[in-house]
């Protein structure tokens, strides 16, 4: 428990003071224009979100002034890899103000408790999905823009895979969606270390959409999708081992979007450029692909305790190359990197080096940006060690 201004923030207790911050959040989606999702979300939100297995009994809290709960948030400790780097983040989502209560303070309440837990936990960043212009003011910077890419519905039926079936997804093929995840989305940062009891609970629940998974002829998991509750015309997440495979996905997709009382006339993917469920689609459908950029919004992220902060750019820079060149890299005054005597010094605030390391931004922009020290001796051996990149958040692992 802890005083936040005017606020109190803690933990909430089961049962009655959970059940509070529910209806805060669904009253906050009504209010928000969203189209019946708050009718959507109350149905399975519940389940999905606070039964969830990595809820422990500090993740849910809620800013009280008095005995009365004016807002709650959420702040999952999992583990996400950072340019290739597994770290201890803190996830902050479903934070919510009851409408009433908007204005007073209690955002702020809850954003200087989550600064405080990420410190008491030793995080190494707080991330999140957030709104436009609010989080920067707590030092989050932008580190990911997801990326759609549309083809017609039409088109779909063109594809022919020939050795696969699909079928909806079980609890019982949690091992082998977990495997096709590490496979397919391992290598990004801003995927996580999904485990089986994660993937069980998200079939069991199916507050985050729908799985469908593909077989092969021998009856072997090749590939699965997951498919938006709210909107079914979207694939939040997609890996596919086979083209035959992906291409049996999206005629499922298909199936799925054309049985819907008013089918729009276009389905739309969230799946990685560089990956391989983008470049078979690419080769087979006419695509259109639309990123959307917002300053300050969206997924942002910013450095958590001091100490697991230095220590995550400190791991990131030994993974990269050192034939690049030398230099002594200082992120938020710890020094990270120092290839001895006459090394070129660099100092990055640990904002700047998260735009850095996620590769939302180039060295060149650091070096433009006020307070930062970056030579240009030192330029390509910074690139070479603050990672970079690739960044895919996916769509499963949104909170």
């Amino acid at each position: 428990m802890a005083q936040r201004g005017s606020f109190v923030v803690r933990p909430l207790t089961a049962g009655p003071e959970r059940q509070a911050y529910a209806e805060v959040v669904l009253a906050s989606f009504a209010t928000e224009g969203d189209g019946g999702e708050a009718t959507l979300l109350g149905r399975g939100w519940i389940a999905d979100e606070l039964d969830g297995p990595d809820v422990r009994p500090q993740t849910v809290r809620g800013a009280f002034a008095g005995d009365r709960l004016v807002a709650g948030y959420m702040l999952w400790t999992r583990r996400m890899r950072v340019a290739g780097v597994l770290a201890r983040v803190g996830c902050v989502g479903n934070v919510a103000t009851a409408p009433a209560e908007r204005g007073r303070g209690a955002g702020r309440a809850m954003l200087l408790d989550a600064l405080a837990e990420a410190r008491r936990r030793r995080l190494a960043l707080l991330f999140l999905d957030g709104t436009a212009r609010f989080y920067t003011p707590f030092g989050f910077v932008d580190v990911w823009d997801p990326e759609h890419h549309a083809f017609a519905l039409a088109d779909a039926w063109a594809l022919s895979p020939t050795r696969t079936s699909t079928r909806p997804a079980v609890p019982a093929d949690a091992p082998a969606l977990v495997a096709l995840y590490r496979r397919h989305f391992g290598r990004y940062s801003g995927s996580f270390a999904r485990n089986e009891a994660f993937m069980r609970h998200r079939l069991d629940a199916g507050g985050g959409g729908e799985v469908e998974i593909a077989l092969d002829a021998a009856g072997r998991p090749r590939g699965y999708i997951l498919v938006g509750s709210r909107r079914p015309e979207v694939v939040r997440e997609a890996a596919a081992d086979t083209a035959d495979a992906l291409f049996a996905l999206v005629r499922a997709h298909a199936r799925r979007t054309a049985a819907l009382a008013s089918a729009p006339d276009r389905l739309r993917w969230r799946v990685p450029a560089d990956g391989l469920a983008f470049a078979w689609l690419a080769d087979a459908v006419a695509l259109t692909s639309e990123v959307a950029r917002v300053p300050a919004a969206g997924w942002m992220a910013r450095p958590g305790e001091a100490g697991a902060a230095a220590d995550l750019a400190a791991r990131v820079a030994r993974t990269g190359r050192r034939d690049a060149g030398a230099l002594r890299l200082v992120v938020d005054g710890a020094t990270c990197a120092d290839d001895g005597p006459g090394a070129p010094e660099v100092r990055l605030t640990g904002a700047v080096w998260l735009a850095l390391a996620f590769g939302y931004r180039g060295v060149a922009w650091a070096a433009a940006q006020p307070g930062q020290r970056v030579p240009a001796a030192a330029r390509r051996a910074l690139a070479a060690r603050v990672g970079g990149g690739p960044t895919h958040v996916p769509g499963g692992d949104w909170f």
